[in-house]
């Protein structure tokens, strides 16, 4: 009688411990990465009454319940989406590490926060670890600031190093020079006729200026030449004799049927040669002539320390057309961008390019000219021009590969001459890169922690690994849902690939957390289903008592 007294006082301790731990359960249903624990029973031991060997069944009387483990349930969070940079969740099995002090603890609370020291911590101040990707140094000239190296990314092995993350907020990454552009286009061959303006050379004509009457006369011929090509009989001749104050007199006349020209008695007395002379004289032909076509593009990139520049570039068909194919003068400048256009100021042309369109005027870095040609395919077929000098750094210019028989694409990957097509860029690719300060950090799928810049770079900062345990359950629990390492739970330690390298084993979510797993509609089920064995525990007590009572009375 007395056994099934204390049978219901164990029960009843058991089923309050159980109560205890669902009541646990209900009170971190909103609490970040916990993982609620269940209750396992098991009997205490039994008092054997009689032996197998005089019964055919063994006679044996239960003492008692206790409660046998308390295990974890490892089951998946759901994964709430947060507007918080550092707010991450595992997607699987794994742990965060952080540092209490000098011992580590695990967690599943993903609520990091970067603390005045700039490093990557816990709510309790606990450092998040992980693998730095050291590409921040001091920045020399402003103290609190730091410069960042480009870095795709952190190499982890199962023995690699791990730290506290620093995760400045001042920091800038340098630009860099292009050393690589290509640039593709098409020249359209196809010439055609216009009224031109030509200057007649010098050599080709005769000038006599009387001081005395104050009289000029000129004469001369016009022969065919790359820039004259097609004179003919009654085209025009304009001549303009003008003083050093840039006063003018024009005075013109056509041509014979021998190309032949002459104007006599042109009076000049007004622009008084003996006080405004020297006078000069200039003399053009209007005529009616194939006119080159021009192709003139420009495509961004970077010079030193990444500040802008632009590749100008400009390409002028030569005339007259050879017999097959066609040949273009180039002419190539590296520039940057020096001021805006000021009459006032005398602008060297060796130093400085004026853009009339945009009255800019440009610092010229580098220029090359040169002839290149294409066959009658329109395939390129020479180049000279390869290499601009980026102010020391050499810049490689792909305009093309010339073409080669025996290799695929070869004349058709860059610049070409189609007459179907327009004159006009089809595309342009360079490496190099702008100056940035840090935009913002965001934490990839695999850990790693990128810095992005504002020059559209990103950088490897650091890698969050995610720890694993021969046995989760082994774990002990402390506060702020950490959990320390036992003996039963076997040491931390990470996936690895058969290279060696490491493999997270789950997904990291950024801006997201793995909210509490109790499911509070099957705790409190349980809760009711423990309230009712621990009350019919508590009735046995009551009934045993009862039972004793009457045995007492008995007596009497």
């Amino acid at each position: 009688m007395n056994r099934s007294f204390y049978n219901g006082v164990s029960g009843s301790k058991t089923y309050m411990y159980g109560l205890d731990n669902i009541a646990n359960n209900i009170a971190n249903v909103n609490t970040v990465g916990f993982k609620g624990k269940t209750t396992e029973f098991a009997t205490v031991f039994s008092q054997t009454l009689t032996g197998s060997g005089t019964t055919p069944a063994v006679s044996q009387v239960g003492l008692g319940s206790r409660v046998n483990a308390t295990p974890l349930d490892l089951s998946q969070g759901s994964i709430v989406q947060s507007d918080k940079t550092f707010d991450l969740a595992i997607g699987g099995d794994g742990w965060f590490a952080v540092k209490n002090g000098d011992e580590k603890l695990y967690t599943r609370n993903g609520e990091f926060y970067v603390d005045a020291g700039e490093y990557l911590t816990t709510s309790a101040g606990n450092y998040v670890q992980g693998v730095p990707g050291n590409i921040f140094r001091p920045d020399p000239e402003h103290p609190g600031e730091y410069i960042a190296t480009l870095r795709d990314e952190i190499p982890m092995t199962q023995n690699t190093p791990v730290g506290d993350i620093f995760l400045p907020k001042l920091v800038t990454v340098p630009g860099e020079a292009t050393q690589n552009a290509s640039f593709k286009a098409n020249l359209n061959p196809t010439v055609e006729k216009d009224n031109v303006v030509v200057t007649i050379p010098q050599s080709d004509y005769t000038s006599d200026i009387d001081a005395t009457t104050g009289l000029a006369t000129l004469s001369g011929s016009v022969t065919p030449s790359n820039e004259i090509l097609d004179p003919r009989p009654g085209q025009t001749v304009l001549v303009t004799i003008e003083n050093t104050l840039g006063e003018k007199v024009e005075a013109n006349t056509v041509l014979d049927s021998s190309l032949r020209w002459s104007i006599a008695d042109i009076d000049v007395s007004g622009l008084d040669p003996d006080a405004n002379g020297p006078l000069t004289v200039t003399s053009e032909l209007h005529t009616y002539q194939d006119v080159p076509n021009v192709g003139h593009f420009q495509m961004p990139v970077f010079t030193t320390n990444g500040e802008k520049a632009v590749i100008d570039m400009r390409f002028t068909q030569q005339l007259p057309l050879p017999e097959l194919g066609t040949v273009w003068d180039a002419d190539i400048m590296l520039m940057q961008f020096y001021e805006e256009y000021d009459p006032g100021t005398d602008y060297d042309p060796e130093r400085y390019y004026i853009e009339e369109s945009t009255h800019r005027v440009y610092t010229i870095i580098d220029r090359q000219s040169g002839e290149i040609r294409f066959d009658e395919n329109g395939a390129l077929s020479s180049n000279p021009i390869q290499t601009l000098n980026n102010a020391g750094t050499p810049l490689h210019l792909d305009l093309g590969t010339p073409y080669d028989p025996t290799v695929p694409n070869t004349g058709y990957d860059g610049l070409t001459t189609f007459a179907n097509l327009p004159t006009a860029s089809t595309a342009a690719t360079h490496d190099g890169y702008e100056a940035g300060t840090l935009r913002d950090y965001l934490t990839a799928q695999d850990g790693t922690v990128y810095a992005n810049f504002s020059n559209g770079r990103s950088s490897a900062a650091a890698k969050i690994p995610i720890y694993h345990f021969q046995n989760d359950q082994g774990l002990e629990t402390e506060g702020d849902v950490f959990f320390r390492p036992t003996l039963n739970s076997g040491k931390p330690f990470l996936y690895t690939d058969a290279s060696g390298n490491v493999v997270q084993g789950a997904v990291v979510h950024s801006y997201a957390l793995e909210s509490s797993n109790v499911q509070l509609s099957m705790a409190l089920t349980e809760m009711i289903v423990m309230q009712k064995a621990f009350d019919a525990n508590a009735k046995s007590i009551t009934t045993s008592d009862q039972m004793i009572q009457k045995a007492i009375n008995m007596k009497k």
